[in-house]
């Protein structure tokens, strides 16, 4: 189950990762960097360090216009596709009960996580236009990034959220073969039982994970710029790669602890009840009554003297 989770999502991973690189390059490889620049950011300046993002980033933006409307709606449908088989096998090999897996409810449910996150990003870039039409960027620059940081935590916790309760929710239409409104009542019952806080958890691992990998890859910037580049990137890569699987493996647990919260206690059979005992004083009262008189209507006995005395 773990193999198979990680394929379709590093299968995804790669190819996305493929793309983007071969469509934006003829973009990044037209951003010019002097040999000024470039010694310069050897040396840690930090104000050429935001030259240079910021013409990396105006790049990125122009490609993404450009190809972003090719590029971005076949990821999407890429990505629906893998989650949906992914999704359903993981929950078949992880449920203690044989699934009943209601395909099209469940593809339904990654579409709306697609939607979700294309509505988050509109959110942000409108409440930034509502902004800048606002206040003035330029004379009140503090309180403009105040207010695009705060907006940009009120949409991530919205989307937060909601990813949430989709991603649950796609557990019982891959089990149970609920429906899309059935599977979406049962994941808000199992955040009102209290039980849905075992995400925090895991979210933490990962990001004590991830801010670990990202500090020992910070320190090896220098010797990527030294020339001798080689072995620092096939150190990244393999942290990166070290990161991504653990992140997998988070996410399973954390899939297996919800998919065990959903199933039905095992019955307990109730054992026998124990023989009562008898008190002492019980067992001397039995042992002290009388012997029982005979039925008087039952033929009598007779000893040897009466045989003796009837021959």
């Amino acid at each position: 189950m773990v193999p198979g989770e990680i394929a379709w999502r590093w299968t995804f991973g790669i190819t996305s990762a493929v793309l983007i690189i071969i469509s934006f390059h003829t973009y990044l490889s037209s951003i010019e960097i002097s040999r000024a620049e470039y010694e310069t950011l050897k040396a840690f300046e930090p104000f050429t360090w935001m030259a240079i993002t910021v013409r990396l980033l105006h790049a990125i933006a122009e490609g993404t216009r450009v190809m972003g409307p090719v590029l971005f709606p076949s990821l999407a449908l890429l990505w629906i596709g893998l989650a949906t088989v992914g999704r359903v096998i993981t929950v078949r090999a992880l449920s203690a009960e044989k699934a009943h897996p209601n395909w099209m409810a469940s593809l339904l449910l990654h579409v709306l996580r697609v939607i979700a996150v294309l509505a988050a990003v509109l959110a942000y870039l409108g409440a930034g236009i509502l902004i800048s039409r606002t206040i003035d960027p330029k004379a009140h620059f503090g309180a403009s990034f105040t207010l695009s940081l705060f907006s940009m935590l009120a949409v991530a916790s919205i989307w937060g959220a909601l990813n949430w309760l989709l991603s649950v929710a796609a557990i019982f239409t891959s089990k149970d073969g609920a429906g899309v409104r059935e599977s979406l009542s049962e994941g808000v019952a199992l955040f009102a039982t209290g039980k849905g806080a075992i995400n925090l958890w895991f979210a933490l691992m990962r990001t004590a994970a991830l801010i670990a990998i990202s500090y020992f890859s910070f320190f090896l910037v220098p010797f990527l710029l030294s020339g001798n580049w080689l072995a620092p990137a096939i150190v990244i890569v393999v942290l990166s790669m070290a990161y991504f699987a653990f992140a997998d493996f988070l996410y399973i647990w954390r899939l297996a602890a919800y998919i065990g919260l959903t199933e039905p206690e095992p019955e307990v059979e109730e054992a026998p009840p124990p023989p009562q005992l008898l008190a002492p004083e019980q067992v001397l009262i039995e042992n002290s009554q009388p012997p029982s008189v005979a039925d008087p209507g039952a033929p009598m006995e007779t000893g040897w003297e009466g045989v003796k005395a009837d021959s």
